[in-house]
């Protein structure tokens, strides 16, 4: 089934952490290990958004495929590797006088950097670190970076759907 209108949802989601391969393949794969942090939050989905309904005798299948922390998922074949990519980034001339403008706009953010210099002597030795600090800090960075592309409804609601086309 699919959306047939926007529709914001309860919906509890995946952020992927540490991501690790195993680096001998098995069945032509390497297996995906990945830490997992649950968020619950609203989220809007647009018309068209895929919807799996869990109401069919094929369940466990289901769950299987789409959990990430399931020992068959699809991330953990390497299916949706694509969503392990940074795609965004910006280059260090950007990124330099950004940061001294984000230090100078923000006593907070300054307070956190300088604890963690502090702190971290492997950051405090790590010039790209440091960047990728800012950056991650920055209305630049993308907010859905290893984020899992499959919520899971958390409410009983009546969803505005339509059957999928046939090919």
């Amino acid at each position: 089934h699919r959306l047939t209108r926007d529709t914001v949802l309860s919906v509890e989601t995946y952020r992927l952490q540490n991501p690790r391969w195993q680096p001998t393949p098995f069945e032509g794969h390497h297996l995906l290990r990945v830490g997992v942090q649950v968020e619950r939050k609203r989220q809007a989905f647009p018309a068209g958004t895929a919807v799996v309904l869990c109401n069919q005798r094929t369940n466990r299948v289901i769950v299987h495929a789409l959990e990430p922390r399931a020992p068959d998922s699809f991330l953990r074949w390497g299916l949706w590797n694509a969503v392990l990519e940074r795609k965004e980034y910006a280059e260090d001339y950007v990124l330099e006088p950004l940061a001294r403008k984000m230090l100078a706009e923000n006593p907070a953010l300054r307070a956190e950097f300088e604890q963690k210099l502090a702190s971290d002597s492997t950051f405090a030795a790590d010039p790209r670190a440091r960047r990728m600090f800012f950056y991650q800090r920055s209305p630049y960075f993308d907010q859905n970076y290893l984020r899992y592309p499959v919520a899971r409804l958390m409410e009983d609601v009546t969803l505005p759907l339509e059957p999928w086309p046939e090919p």
